[in-house]
């Protein structure tokens, strides 16, 4: 990583899986300028946003600037980012425009989890995790020769846990966690030069989901509160409803309708050829996927419920991608074609007295051409270029159901079709065997699409927006210092955002309409420096700090409509992004101990984020809260015995954290992170 010119944090799979993280979500305690917020709830769509370039969008029909890969697979569906991730090899983190090497093309950066593979030595892992709120993971892997040119690989997952969330009038828990995966691999040797690896899986999620924890924005009177009353919880919401108690963790709820509940099935597969004959390799994914998803939420957590809103999706995903590579005395060339398509039928229905219900059918089909090369001029110079065309269809079939809130509801169909060419240019200057400086130029674009994932009530919500376009210079250090003790890495960068994609709330006759449109654009700055340092062999320490200055130009938003019926249109020039905080910053210390035949490893870690806006009207109340999070784990290891037993610890300080805020019928809704977990796991390895 250290000799490529772009900003790329990278962390092995035992790193993962020491700091006790369970999903994607997680990466961003340890990876600078990288956060993420549930729009549609926990562990479900999945929101990232890197640099700033994110959208904080609920809809199952969209997706995230932000690409997940896993195994080289793009993940299509939102919901299917957000599952939890087991027997991995490493995990990279690659900041800025993507495209122009395989898979999809992104604006902001990519996400790639890769998943260890079967190979000829025999190996195995078993760990069982016992924790509070009555935790219990199960984690189970092995692999190794199946037959003279096979090997095969089995990886099993069960995490279950009984909630954080109380509701105080029956006692019953949200927030429970029943996730089960499998994932079983084959790799035939077909030849000494060709490899074909089959890979299939399946998990099941079964979980109450956490609820929002309501929060009043009226007097009794109907006047709206001042902001110090908000938060003090001394108001009502707009049917009448108080809740006063701060603890984020307790809710108040009579008789659920509905649920809430949470059902995803997630199953799919993939074939990977790898050819390759000295300097000349050759590679074909071929990837297929479904998700099913039934996600009914307690919209209103109050003894009320006067509606909860639901999520149902089935998903299909099929894509194909096709790479050949070259080396050359001074040249690295490769190039590629990429198919995706994906098809996502749903509805998000409320229950009665609301009386609202929509379909939904999208289909995409997209195709691309890309290619890269790297030059090297010298010794010490280098140049890079890519490009990568991308043609995209979209087509969409949308229904909103005669109901009360509807009227005699409505239709819709729409299609578009894009086109764009994305691209990078990189010169590299290595200072010396252990200093590289880099500079890049490069252009990425997200494809447009339709607002169908969300409450519609009148057509211009659903209306398309368009491709959103985004221009990024970075400039960056990677050294190795104090006898390459000390890695240091710092990369500024600028970025000039063209057609904005944004996500914005109106209220239209007292009722919350989403919409998807485009700002005139925005700019960012940024900083990103991470280090890690060894001071002694028994010593570790990395640290990691992010600075972003965001602002919105010539976003002019529909905010809603006047008595008379004119529409409401607000200057929101100058706006701060979502999901972007002006601060973020990482850290981590660990120090091994050697007693006989025993190894004792101490582990502590911490997290920061300054606070950040939900919407991108930048309400006061609107947005995170500034946190500071504390987790340690204490390990004591018998390298012999392959075993390991261990403590560990996650939010020691029980920090409470919003980290996702919308408003809706007078109330702000708001979940927010999960409470202080602890416990014990035990580890084989072999």
């Amino acid at each position: 990583m250290q000799k490529i010119g772009a900003s790329i944090t990278a962390m092995s799979g035992e790193q993962f899986q020491a700091l006790s993280f369970r999903t994607v979500a997680d990466l961003s305690e340890q990876v600078p300028n990288l956060t993420f917020a549930t729009p549609a709830g926990e562990a479900t769509n999945l929101a990232l946003s890197l640099r700033g370039v994110g959208l904080n969008d609920l809809s199952d029909t969209n997706e995230g600037p932000v690409a997940v890969y896993i195994d080289d697979v793009y993940l299509g569906t939102l919901t299917a980012q957000a599952g939890q991730l087991f027997d991995l090899e490493r995990v990279e983190v690659v900041r800025g425009p993507q495209g122009t090497l395989y898979g999809r093309n992104t604006t902001g950066g990519l996400v790639h989890f890769v998943t260890k593979s079967p190979n000829t030595e025999f190996d195995s892992t078993v760990e069982v995790v016992i924790g509070n709120d009555s935790r219990l993971k199960i984690e189970a892997a092995a692999g190794g020769t199946v037959s003279e040119r096979v090997a095969g690989r089995i990886s099993l997952m069960h995490d279950s846990d009984d909630g954080y969330q109380i509701n105080r009038s029956s006692g019953q828990s949200f927030g429970t966690k029943d996730i089960s995966a499998v994932r079983g691999q084959l790799r035939f040797y077909m030849t000494d030069k060709l490899d074909i690896n089959v890979m299939a899986y399946a998990s099941k999620t079964d979980n109450r989901p956490t609820l929002y924890k309501p929060r009043g924005l009226l007097t009794a009177a109907g006047e709206r509160c001042t902001d110090q009353q908000i938060i003090a919880r001394e108001c009502f919401d707009g049917f009448g409803y108080r809740d006063p108690v701060q603890d984020p963790h307790s809710i108040e709820l009579f008789s659920p309708i509905i649920g809430p509940r949470q059902q995803i099935d997630t199953k799919g597969g993939s074939a990977t050829f790898n050819w390759s004959d000295g300097n000349l390799s050759v590679t074909s994914i071929t990837a297929a996927s479904n998700v099913d998803k039934v996600d009914w939420d307690g919209a209103f957590a109050n003894p009320n419920d006067l509606f909860q809103s639901g999520q149902l999706l089935d998903a299909e995903q099929f894509s194909q991608e096709f790479r050949i590579a070259f080396s050359a005395e001074s040249a690295e060339y490769i190039a590629g074609l990429f198919y995706f398509s994906d098809n996502k039928k749903g509805s998000v229905p409320f229950n009665s007295p609301l009386d609202y219900d929509t379909r939904f059918d999208q289909d995409t089909d997209a195709f691309a051409a890309f290619a890269h090369a790297e030059w090297r001029l010298s010794k010490t110079w280098s140049v890079a270029a890519g490009a990568r065309y991308t043609r995209e269809r979209k087509s969409l079939d949308y229904l909103v159901l005669p109901g009360t809130i509807a009227g005699a509801g409505l239709a819709f169909q729409d299609d578009l079709d894009t086109d764009n060419i994305s691209w990078n240019i990189g010169v590299n200057w290595f200072v010396d065997d252990s200093t590289l400086l880099f500079a890049n130029l490069a252009h990425g674009f997200k494809s447009g699409g339709w607002n169908a994932g969300g409450f519609v009530v009148i057509v211009e919500q659903i209306a398309a927006f368009k491709d959103e376009n985004v221009n990024m210079v970075e400039v960056g250090l990677k050294t190795q210092l104090l006898d390459d003790r000390l890695r240091l890495n710092a990369t500024g960068f600028y970025y000039d955002y063209q057609d904005l994609q944004a996500f914005t709330q109106a209220n239209v006759n007292g009722l919350p309409l989403s919409a998807l449109t485009n700002a005139g654009g925005a700019d960012i700055y940024g900083v990103e420096i991470e280090a890690q340092w060894h001071p002694t062999g028994s010593i570790e320490a990395s640290f990691g700090l992010g600075w972003l200055d965001t602002e919105t130009k010539e976003f002019f938003s529909f905010e809603g409509l006047t008595p008379s019926g004119e529409p409401i249109i607000e200057d929101l020039s100058g706006a701060e992004l979502v999901l972007a905080p002006a601060l973020t910053a990482n850290g981590m210390i660990r120090h091994v101990a050697e007693f006989g035949r025993t190894q004792v490893t101490t582990q502590v870690d911490f997290s920061y984020s300054d606070d950040y806006f939900f919407d991108t009207d930048n309400a006061p109340l609107d947005r995170s809260t500034e946190a500071v999070l504390w987790n340690a784990r204490v390990a004591w290891r018998i390298p012999e015995k392959n075993f390991e037993i261990a403590i560990f610890g996650r939010n020691l300080t029980d920090q409470q954290k919003i980290i996702e805020g919308f408003d809706i019928f007078d109330t702000q809704m708001l979940i927010y992170n999960h409470a202080r977990t602890y416990g014990i796991s035990l580890t084989y390895r072999n």
